[in-house]
């Protein structure tokens, strides 16, 4: 406060000591009263200046806290303007989970027009979880670690479709007392479409684009895994590689265009005949492979022919002629997963499990001989490696 405004604030008590001074210097006291007199004044004096200079520390503490007052204000429009206008869905909750507010996106997200309508039918983040689990899991990762980030949770939207989000939410501890905080502020991102996009691209990178079948990649380590699972189960499991005979021809004479065609055909056919189980797949050109988990060698051989029919007999969709397939058949047996580390019969003798990927590549190779071996036999046949399995046996132990 300035000195002109606490002179007229204080003008009354101004001119009460103009008017003590000017009966001191009058001499209108008594002398024995003089002293006090005076004494007092000076209190007088000093008690004014204290309650100028209180004035002055309280007007300089309501600038400032009008100042405090104008930045908050300030922050709060700024924050309100993000969070009203912010892409992502933001959120703040109670401690058990209830809806305390939320921004239009994150209304949008779930298929909401507007929050109001959001506000009034899901009381909770709760009630947006597929399963009471799904949530319970999630809390339990935030209140042990006070946060989540980028926790992904498959939610339900308005009618009941799932969204794929990724929710960020930060614990806030208001109360020391709560287990899990007083609020909760989160952010949710909509990660559907980036979802399904991954999808497709595993998908694209699994899959024959023609045919639709599972490529050599996918095929590789989906072999890999059945004779992961054969050491636990000790069941056997086959392997058929088989192509169109005389495919070249059928380019060369009708075009690329039909031997797509073909390709295609020989797809479903081998899609429709073989069990939902046996793994088929386009490993290139007009070359395929078919395994046969937990089917032994008389099984596999009966699925053989029955496959080999199925593709002589099929038709080609607006061509008046047919293919036939070659076909090689190998079967792995558990004793064929280990090789003996020393000659049979001695006394160090022991056996070893070989690698997955050693047993998948040497079932390619015998599969592979046996394919050639009906190619150079006349075609449209099923040979089986070695040959003398045709009434089944196990395969040639590692050296």
């Amino acid at each position: 406060m300035s000195g002109t405004n606490q002179h007229a604030i204080f003008s009354k008590e101004q001119t009460l000591i103009a008017e003590a001074e000017e009966a001191l210097r009058s001499g209108a006291l008594q002398k024995e009263h003089e002293a006090a007199f005076t004494e007092l004044l000076a209190g007088f004096r000093k008690t004014l200046r204290q309650c100028g200079r209180l004035m002055s520390m309280g007007d300089r503490m309501q600038a400032q806290l009008s100042e405090l007052n104008r930045d908050i204000a300030a922050k709060e429009a700024r924050y309100r303007s993000i969070f009203q206008c912010a892409a992502e869905g933001v959120f703040r909750t109670t401690a058990d989970g209830a809806f305390a507010e939320v921004n239009p996106a994150m209304a949008a997200i779930f298929g909401w027009s507007s929050v109001t309508e959001f506000m009034q039918h899901n009381a909770s983040l709760a009630s947006l979880f597929n399963s009471a689990q799904a949530y319970a899991d999630y809390l339990i990762e935030l209140c042990g670690s006070g946060s989540v980030t980028r926790y992904e949770a498959a939610l339900r939207r308005k009618d009941g479709t799932p969204v794929w989000v990724e929710i960020s939410t930060q614990v806030l501890h208001a109360d020391s007392q709560a287990e899990c905080g007083t609020t909760h502020v989160g952010v949710v991102l909509d990660v559907t479409d980036h979802k399904h996009m991954l999808e497709e691209l595993s998908h694209m990178a699994r899959t024959d684009p023609l045919t639709g079948l599972s490529n050599r990649r996918c095929f590789m380590e989906t072999a890999h895994a059945e004779v992961e699972r054969m050491h636990r189960n000790g069941k056997p499991l086959s392997l058929l590689m088989l192509d169109i005979d005389h495919f070249k021809h059928v380019n060369d004479t009708w075009g690329h265009d039909v031997g797509d065609i073909v390709l295609k055909t020989f797809a479903a056919c081998l899609s429709s005949t073989m069990r939902n189980v046996d793994i088929c797949a386009r490993l290139g050109g007009e070359e395929f492979a078919v395994l046969l988990p937990e089917t032994d060698h008389e099984s596999a051989l009966l699925a053989a022919e029955r496959l080999r029919n199925a593709i002589a007999t099929m038709p080609v969709a607006g061509h008046e002629f047919s293919v036939s397939s070659s076909l090689g058949l190998t079967t792995l047996r558990y004793a064929d997963l280990f090789c003996r580390d020393h000659p049979k019969g001695s006394a160090a003798s022991e056996k070893t499990a070989q690698p997955a990927g050693q047993i998948v590549e040497d079932m390619l190779k015998r599969a592979d001989i046996a394919l050639y071996a009906a190619k150079k036999n006349g075609r449209n046949r099923t040979e089986v490696y070695p040959p003398q399995c045709a009434t089944g046996c196990t395969l040639p132990r590692c050296a």
